[in-house]
C-alpha cells in the first residue's frame, strides 16, 4: 500500500514540477526545458492559407504578412504551451491574428506591446478571443526575424500571452490589439 501512495505522490510532484518549469519559461520568454516542446516549421504560403498551432510546440513561421492571416490556438488546457516565432521578415501591413479555439479566451488584464506608441500597446479583457498584430513595411515594432509570441495555459479555457517584438529601424510603426 505504501508503494501505491508513493507512486501517486511522485506523479503529482512531476506534474507540478512540469507546470512550474513552463511557468518559469513563460515568465522569461524562453523555451521550456523539461519536457522539451515539439518543433514545427511553416512557410509563407501555409501562413497565407491559415493554420492551427500545435499544443506544446514551437512553430517557426516564414510569414511575410503579405496577406491577412489567422493562426488558431489549440484548446487551452492547463499546462499547454505554444510558441509562435518569426523566421522571415513580416513587412507588409496585413493583420496577423492569433485566435482562441472554441470557447477559450485570453486571461484579463494582460498588457502586450510592440513599441512605444499608443497603438502599439493593449490590455486584455476577460472576453477577448483574438490578438491581432499588424506589422509595417518600414520601421515595424514586430515582425523582424526572432519576433515571438508565447501562449501558456495555467487554467483550462484561458490563455496567458507574452509578446516579444524584434523591431526594425525605429520600431515606431505597427499595431497590436486584443478583441
Amino acid at each position: 500500500m505504501n508503494d501505491l501512495i508513493l507512486s501517486n505522490l511522485t506523479v503529482a510532484k512531476a506534474s507540478v514540477d512540469t507546470m512550474h518549469g513552463k511557468m518559469f519559461a513563460f515568465a522569461n520568454l524562453v523555451d521550456p526545458i523539461e519536457p522539451a516542446l515539439g518543433v514545427a516549421s511553416k512557410t509563407d504560403a501555409e501562413a497565407d492559407a491559415n493554420f492551427t498551432l500545435a499544443n506544446n510546440t514551437v512553430t517557426t513561421c516564414a510569414s511575410t504578412s503579405d496577406a491577412a492571416q489567422d493562426f488558431t490556438l489549440p484548446a487551452a488546457t492547463a499546462g499547454s504551451y505554444v510558441i509562435y516565432r518569426q523566421s522571415a521578415l513580416a513587412d507588409a501591413a496585413n493583420a496577423m491574428d492569433w485566435i482562441c479555439a472554441g470557447d477559450d479566451t485570453f486571461e484579463a488584464n494582460q498588457i502586450v506591446n510592440i513599441g512605444e506608441l499608443v497603438a502599439q500597446h493593449d490590455t486584455s479583457v476577460a472576453t477577448d478571443v483574438k490578438l491581432t498584430i499588424t506589422p509595417a513595411a518600414t520601421n515595424p515594432g514586430w515582425g523582424q526575424v526572432g519576433s515571438q509570441i508565447h501562449f501558456f495555459c495555467r487554467q483550462n479555457g484561458k490563455w496567458l500571452v507574452k509578446v516579444q517584438g524584434m523591431k526594425l529601424g525605429t520600431g515606431a510603426v505597427g499595431t497590436i490589439a486584443f478583441s
